[in-house]
């Protein structure tokens, strides 16, 4: 018995993380061999049996003495007996084959497809219940193992696209609270200066002073509404970025943010240092992208530096960084936890900046495949990393 298992565990681990064809040769070989043994048997027993019916018909006789193609001519009562086993004896291997070769694929498919289609079967069913959690019920390395593994992927695709989703529905959720807060304020204003002007103008008690005044600050307030109207459209373009990249040369995107920073310096007093490796290597990327991200780090930088902002772009065979330092008072610890939420500013209302521009660049950055990182500095100041996947070559 410790042979025979032995045997056994040395053919499963041959079928095992083999195809389904060799996984059903084998079966098949061994069920083949199988039957030939049976067969040979088998026409032993039928021998034995012909020696003794003619031994019974004629008193001796050997196989040595017997011609079995005058067995079915002998007129005896043993005809019959003699025709069947002479037939059987013709057809037994035929039999054999089919029996165990039924026996074979039985046993193929319950080992080998069943546990990989009833598996998939259950995961279908959980998915279609809406059950993302549960995992795929089987291993295995051949062509179904693969499907099964795939399958499993898909599944936690799924619940990646499902959590982006919720992500985002809550992300749209926050967005929209904030908006229907601060819209309210600024149209609560207008209306009540309204209702004001409404109310006393006609009589000819204001002076022309107090006109002016509340009609300068509702030009204010409809400034901000503006400015919140821009913010929401830019919020919902977001939405629609998609990566489109080309092969062209570091450098070309080197010169492209630079010219970005160019223009930038000219509209502050701010001192603004680049830095770069002269790279001539061929990238795959998108370009417009990646300046979205820069013209946004660098619209905060200008915001809070104080004297000096420093740019360094460095890249290596996956990735392309952008370093954006200023010399401001920094993140607070809130803003280290919160800065990349979208909507998130400790601005006070009323200033002009809907803290955006971090949450966008960390969009269209996970968009290139890559992320952005916010640090302090040692001493001072705000250090942001916007870092874009790339193929180079």
């Amino acid at each position: 018995m410790d042979w025979l298992e032995d045997r056994a565990i040395k053919i499963k681990n041959i079928i095992i993380g083999k195809s389904l064809a060799f996984s059903l040769f084998v079966y098949v070989f061994l069920g083949a061999i199988g039957a030939a043994i049976l067969s040979m048997f088998t026409d032993n027993i039928i021998n034995i049996w012909i020696l003794i019916i003619l031994n019974n018909r004629t008193g001796s006789i050997s196989f040595s003495d017997i011609n079995f193609s005058d067995i079915y001519v002998w007129g005896t009562q043993y005809d019959k007996v003699l025709g069947f086993l002479m037939v059987l004896k013709e057809i037994n291997m035929i039999i054999y084959f089919l029996i165990i070769l039924a026996v074979v694929i039985n046993i193929f498919y319950r080992k080998e497809i069943k546990p990989a289609v009833t598996a998939l079967q259950a995961e279908i069913d959980y998915l279609m219940l809406g059950d993302y959690g549960h995992e795929i019920a089987f291993q295995g390395n051949n062509e179904l193992g693969k499907i099964c593994k795939n399958f499993d992927e898909l599944r936690k695709n799924m619940i990646s696209e499902k959590r982006k989703s919720w992500d985002v529905g809550e992300e749209q959720r926050k967005i929209n609270a904030a908006f229907a807060h601060d819209i309210r304020t600024p149209l609560t204003v207008i209306s009540g200066y309204t209702d004001f002007l409404l109310k006393y103008y006609a009589s000819e008690k204001l002076s022309k002073e107090v006109v002016m005044e509340k009609l300068l600050a509702m030009k204010h307030q409809e400034d901000r509404l503006i400015e919140f109207t821009g913010t929401m459209s830019t919020i919902q373009k977001m939405e629609h970025y998609e990566l489109s990249c080309r092969w062209q040369e570091m450098s070309r995107i080197v010169k492209k943010i630079s010219d970005v920073i160019s223009g930038i310096r000219i509209n502050t007093d701010k001192e603004i240092n680049i830095s770069f490796n002269d790279d001539k290597k061929n990238v795959f990327a998108d370009d417009k992208l990646i300046l979205e991200v820069v013209d946004n780090l660098m619209m905060n930088a200008v915001r809070y530096a104080e004297e000096k902002i420093s740019v360094k772009i460095t890249g290596d065979e996956n990735y392309i960084y952008v370093y954006v330092k200023d010399d401001g008072p920094g993140f607070s610890d809130m803003a280290l936890r919160r800065a990349k939420e979208m909507y998130f500013s400790e601005e006070k209302k009323g200033k002009g900046h809907f803290g955006i521009g971090l949450s966008l660049s960390k969009k269209i950055c996970e968009i290139h495949g890559g992320d952005l990182t916010i640090v302090n500095g040692i001493e001072k100041g705000a250090i942001v990393c916007a870092e874009f996947h790339i193929i180079s070559k």
